[in-house]
Protein backbone atom coordinates (compact mmCIF):
# COMPACT_ATOMS: atom_id res chain seq x y z
CA UNK A 1 0.00 0.00 0.00
CA UNK A 2 1.58 3.14 -0.82
CA UNK A 3 0.43 6.50 0.96
CA UNK A 4 0.74 9.76 -0.82
CA UNK A 5 3.72 11.65 0.99
CA UNK A 6 4.99 9.14 2.43
CA UNK A 7 8.23 6.53 1.75
CA UNK A 8 6.98 3.46 0.20
CA UNK A 9 5.92 1.20 3.45
CA UNK A 10 6.09 -2.77 2.71
CA UNK A 11 3.22 -4.54 5.44
CA UNK A 12 -0.43 -2.80 5.66
CA UNK A 13 0.82 -2.68 9.60
CA UNK A 14 3.39 -0.24 8.30
CA UNK A 15 1.34 1.55 6.07
CA UNK A 16 -1.29 1.86 8.88
CA UNK A 17 1.19 2.91 11.02
CA UNK A 18 2.34 5.35 8.71
CA UNK A 19 -1.17 7.12 7.94
CA UNK A 20 -1.48 6.96 11.99
CA UNK A 21 1.72 8.51 12.93
CA UNK A 22 1.71 11.46 10.22
CA UNK A 23 -1.69 12.51 11.49
CA UNK A 24 -1.04 12.72 14.95
CA UNK A 25 2.34 14.05 13.77
CA UNK A 26 1.27 17.88 14.11
CA UNK A 27 -1.13 17.54 17.51
CA UNK A 28 0.51 18.75 20.24
CA UNK A 29 1.87 15.81 22.87
CA UNK A 30 0.03 16.11 25.52
CA UNK A 31 -0.98 13.20 28.28
CA UNK A 32 -4.87 13.06 26.31
CA UNK A 33 -2.93 13.21 22.65
CA UNK A 34 -1.34 10.38 23.85
CA UNK A 35 -3.57 8.06 24.91
CA UNK A 36 -5.86 8.82 21.75
CA UNK A 37 -2.81 8.19 19.74
CA UNK A 38 -2.47 4.71 21.62
CA UNK A 39 -6.02 4.07 21.02
CA UNK A 40 -6.09 5.00 16.96
CA UNK A 41 -2.82 2.31 16.59
CA UNK A 42 -4.31 0.00 18.47
CA UNK A 43 -8.04 0.40 16.81
CA UNK A 44 -5.62 0.26 13.26
CA UNK A 45 -4.80 -3.35 14.23
CA UNK A 46 -1.39 -2.19 15.56
CA UNK A 47 0.37 -3.69 18.72
CA UNK A 48 2.86 -2.33 21.04
CA UNK A 49 5.47 -4.39 19.04
CA UNK A 50 5.17 -1.85 16.37
CA UNK A 51 5.78 1.22 18.77
CA UNK A 52 7.23 3.83 16.65
CA UNK A 53 10.65 5.77 17.82
CA UNK A 54 9.74 9.42 17.70
CA UNK A 55 13.10 10.87 16.52
CA UNK A 56 12.75 8.07 13.63
CA UNK A 57 9.67 9.09 12.68
CA UNK A 58 10.47 12.46 12.67
CA UNK A 59 13.26 11.71 10.48
CA UNK A 60 11.21 9.28 8.54
CA UNK A 61 8.22 11.79 7.88
CA UNK A 62 9.94 14.83 7.77
CA UNK A 63 12.15 14.03 4.49
CA UNK A 64 10.85 15.77 1.50
CA UNK A 65 12.19 13.75 -0.83
CA UNK A 66 12.39 10.00 -1.33
CA UNK A 67 16.00 10.49 -2.63
CA UNK A 68 18.30 9.99 0.32
CA UNK A 69 21.72 10.49 -0.62
CA UNK A 70 24.31 8.12 -0.03
CA UNK A 71 26.63 8.60 2.92
CA UNK A 72 29.94 9.01 1.41
CA UNK A 73 32.57 6.93 3.66
CA UNK A 74 30.00 3.93 2.93
CA UNK A 75 30.64 4.68 -1.12
CA UNK A 76 34.40 5.14 -1.16
CA UNK A 77 34.51 1.77 0.62
CA UNK A 78 32.28 0.04 -2.06
CA UNK A 79 33.87 1.79 -4.81
CA UNK A 80 37.42 0.64 -3.27
CA UNK A 81 36.00 -2.67 -4.20
CA UNK A 82 33.65 -2.49 -7.11
CA UNK A 83 35.54 0.54 -9.04
CA UNK A 84 31.96 1.91 -10.34
CA UNK A 85 31.64 3.73 -13.60
CA UNK A 86 28.01 4.53 -13.63
CA UNK A 87 25.10 5.97 -11.27
CA UNK A 88 21.96 5.89 -12.66
CA UNK A 89 20.02 7.03 -10.03
CA UNK A 90 21.18 10.66 -8.97
CA UNK A 91 21.42 14.05 -9.22
CA UNK A 92 23.66 16.94 -10.80
CA UNK A 93 24.73 17.62 -7.02
CA UNK A 94 24.67 14.29 -5.59
CA UNK A 95 25.92 11.95 -8.36
CA UNK A 96 29.18 9.61 -7.17
CA UNK A 97 30.47 8.36 -10.45
CA UNK A 98 32.18 10.11 -13.40
CA UNK A 99 28.78 9.11 -15.55
CA UNK A 100 25.14 9.29 -14.47
CA UNK A 101 21.63 10.09 -15.00
CA UNK A 102 19.27 12.34 -13.75
CA UNK A 103 15.36 12.37 -13.33
CA UNK A 104 15.66 14.19 -17.11
CA UNK A 105 17.95 11.85 -18.71
CA UNK A 106 15.97 8.84 -17.01
CA UNK A 107 18.71 6.06 -15.84
CA UNK A 108 15.82 3.89 -15.91
CA UNK A 109 15.14 3.78 -19.71
CA UNK A 110 18.84 3.45 -20.33
CA UNK A 111 21.00 0.82 -20.55
CA UNK A 112 23.64 0.48 -18.43
CA UNK A 113 26.76 -1.09 -18.59
CA UNK A 114 30.50 -0.82 -16.07
CA UNK A 115 30.22 -1.39 -12.82
CA UNK A 116 27.06 0.41 -11.43
CA UNK A 117 25.84 1.53 -8.08
CA UNK A 118 22.29 2.43 -7.97
CA UNK A 119 20.85 3.98 -4.54
CA UNK A 120 17.23 4.61 -6.26
CA UNK A 121 14.12 6.90 -5.18
CA UNK A 122 12.80 5.04 -2.09
CA UNK A 123 9.49 5.41 -3.87
CA UNK A 124 9.97 3.30 -6.50
CA UNK A 125 12.32 0.25 -5.16
CA UNK A 126 10.33 -2.02 -7.10
CA UNK A 127 10.91 -0.97 -10.34
CA UNK A 128 14.61 -0.65 -10.18
CA UNK A 129 15.54 -3.43 -8.52
CA UNK A 130 13.52 -5.36 -11.67
CA UNK A 131 15.54 -3.24 -13.93
CA UNK A 132 19.01 -4.34 -11.96
CA UNK A 133 17.57 -8.04 -12.10
CA UNK A 134 17.75 -7.82 -15.59
CA UNK A 135 20.55 -5.49 -16.40
CA UNK A 136 22.70 -7.43 -14.46
CA UNK A 137 23.91 -9.78 -17.73
CA UNK A 138 25.03 -6.46 -19.60
CA UNK A 139 26.96 -5.26 -16.46
CA UNK A 140 30.28 -6.42 -14.66
CA UNK A 141 28.31 -5.83 -11.47
CA UNK A 142 25.18 -3.68 -10.40
CA UNK A 143 25.55 -2.95 -6.37
CA UNK A 144 22.09 -1.34 -4.83
CA UNK A 145 21.95 0.37 -1.34
CA UNK A 146 18.34 -0.27 -0.30
CA UNK A 147 16.07 -0.57 3.04
CA UNK A 148 15.93 -4.15 4.66
CA UNK A 149 12.37 -5.37 3.43
CA UNK A 150 12.79 -8.50 3.53
CA UNK A 151 8.72 -8.74 3.32
CA UNK A 152 8.46 -7.27 0.05
CA UNK A 153 7.61 -8.99 -3.08
CA UNK A 154 10.52 -7.27 -5.09
CA UNK A 155 13.35 -8.99 -2.62
CA UNK A 156 11.53 -12.64 -2.95
CA UNK A 157 11.22 -12.32 -6.80
CA UNK A 158 14.28 -10.75 -7.50
CA UNK A 159 16.88 -10.73 -4.25
CA UNK A 160 16.34 -13.75 -2.17
CA UNK A 161 17.45 -17.01 -3.46
CA UNK A 162 18.57 -15.82 -6.77
CA UNK A 163 21.45 -17.30 -8.39
CA UNK A 164 24.38 -15.19 -8.11
CA UNK A 165 23.22 -12.41 -5.83
CA UNK A 166 25.14 -11.72 -2.60
CA UNK A 167 23.32 -9.46 0.28
CA UNK A 168 25.04 -7.45 2.75
CA UNK A 169 23.05 -6.52 5.52
CA UNK A 170 24.40 -3.37 6.79
CA UNK A 171 24.69 -3.80 11.05
CA UNK A 172 23.01 -0.48 12.67
CA UNK A 173 20.81 2.57 10.31
CA UNK A 174 22.40 4.67 8.11
CA UNK A 175 22.79 8.35 8.06
CA UNK A 176 22.33 9.47 5.46
CA UNK A 177 24.09 12.54 3.90
CA UNK A 178 21.25 14.76 3.39
CA UNK A 179 19.09 14.10 6.59
CA UNK A 180 19.48 15.13 10.06
CA UNK A 181 18.98 11.80 11.72
CA UNK A 182 19.37 8.09 11.24
CA UNK A 183 17.43 6.33 8.80
CA UNK A 184 14.03 5.22 10.52
CA UNK A 185 15.07 1.70 8.71
CA UNK A 186 17.60 -0.88 8.28
CA UNK A 187 19.51 -1.04 5.03
CA UNK A 188 21.62 -3.34 2.95
CA UNK A 189 24.02 -3.85 0.36
CA UNK A 190 22.94 -5.91 -2.70
CA UNK A 191 24.96 -7.32 -5.65
CA UNK A 192 23.72 -8.31 -8.59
Amino acid sequence: MQVKGLPCRSTRAEALAGIATSRLASAPKTLKNQERDTKNMKSLGIGEGIALNMKNKQACFSHKSDEWETPQNLFDELNKEFKFTLDPCSTDKNHKCNIWYTKKENGYCCKWNGSVFVNPPYSEISRWVEKSFYEKDNCEKIVMLLPARTDTKWFHKFIYKQYGIEIRFIKGRLKFSNSKNSAPFPSMIVIF
